[in-house]
C-alpha cells in the first residue's frame, strides 16, 4: 500500500528547524521532517523565518502530484 498524506497540517518545529508532516500507511502513522537547509535549496529566495519556510514547503509539497 502507498503512503497517503490526507492531513494537510504542517507545523514548523523550531527545535528541529524543520517542517513536520504526517503520512499514513493503513493503520500506521509516520512523521516526516524537511529541514530548513533542504527548503532553502528548493526555494533559494526563502528566508529563515517560519512563514517563508512554510510557503516554500507548500509551494513544493505537491509539485510532482497533479
Amino acid at each position: 500500500m502507498a503512503i497517503a498524506f490526507p492531513n494537510a497540517s504542517r507545523p514548523f518545529d523550531i527545535t528541529r528547524g524543520a517542517v513536520c508532516f504526517w503520512g499514513y500507511d493503513s493503520a500506521f502513522e509516520f512523521t516526516f521532517y524537511v529541514d530548513a537547509d533542504a527548503l532553502h535549496r528548493l526555494g533559494p529566495q526563502s528566508t529563515s523565518d517560519e512563514a517563508s519556510l512554510l510557503r516554500t514547503f507548500d509551494a513544493n509539497a505537491h509539485a510532482s502530484n497533479p
